[in-house]
């Protein structure tokens, strides 16, 4: 399975290439949004696996919310160093 994998301080992300690039496309054709544009080209073009999303796609954040939201990818904790489905996580609120 092609995989995408996206880190964060607090956690590393993984995905599927076809349920990323299935997300990207929405965002190209819902929100206009030129980092997915950039994104998109990143992936198709990437050879090899896992492909590791650069640190400076600051946008992808969102799209690996918007996968986890959907009940897509894995999620592993760096700090109990523990890896959990998305359907295991549970949202909450933060700030206002």
């Amino acid at each position: 399975m092609p995989s995408i994998t996206y880190e964060t301080e607090n956690a590393v992300f993984y995905f599927d290439k076809t349920d990323t690039i299935s997300r990207l496309n929405r965002y190209l054709s819902d929100h206009k949004i030129d980092e997915a544009v950039k994104t998109m080209n990143f992936v198709s073009n990437s050879p090899g696996d896992p492909i590791r999303i650069p640190d400076d796609y600051d946008h992808f954040g969102h799209i690996a919310l918007d996968l986890i939201g959907k009940g897509k990818g894995l999620v592993q904790c760096r700090t109990r160093s523990k890896t959990y489905q998305s359907s295991q996580l549970k949202p909450f609120s933060i700030g206002l």
